[in-house]
């Protein structure tokens, strides 16, 4: 059997799958699903199996194809991997810019974790280089728009 053929296959079932709980949390009704928790084990749950299957065969595939393309196209995919060091780097900067430091604030707020000083370097890096992406964007478009109203 092809591949596209089995993965055709494989979409129909799990929709038809995600269709028929959908259908059964229709039936019983919303008030049912908050209170009843045998409701609950009995569709949601699945419900939610059926989504991470779906997420990690959908994640296996596209990962299992990008190494593909790299091993059999090896040429065109430098320029790919060329960007994917670049925000490497990227990211290490802004690892070395974010602080550290756990504010009395972050310390006190009321979430399921405690914030640690890892935890602070990390979303700190995560910023850090979200805001080093962005102004490189943002420079990247004003050095275009420069460049083409010099050359007309």
């Amino acid at each position: 059997m092809k591949l596209d053929r089995l993965g055709s296959i494989l979409s129909y079932v799990i929709m038809a799958a995600a269709a028929l709980i959908y259908i059964l949390m229709l039936v019983k009704g919303e008030e049912t699903l908050k209170v009843d928790e045998a409701a609950q084990d009995a569709l949601i749950n699945p419900a939610m199996s059926l989504s991470y299957l779906a997420l990690l065969i959908t994640a296996a595939l596209s990962i299992g194809f990008a190494l593909y393309q790299i091993a059999t196209h090896p040429q065109q995919a430098k320029g790919a991997l060329i960007g994917i060091g670049g925000l490497a780097v990227v990211f290490v900067l802004g690892y070395l810019l974010a602080s550290d430091e756990v504010t009395e604030d972050m310390a006190n707020m009321s979430l399921n974790f405690e914030v640690t000083a890892k935890t602070s370097k990390m979303v700190g890096a995560g910023l850090m280089t979200f805001y080093i992406l962005t102004l490189g964007a943002i420079l990247a478009v004003v050095f275009s728009s420069v460049r083409r109203m010099i050359k007309s």
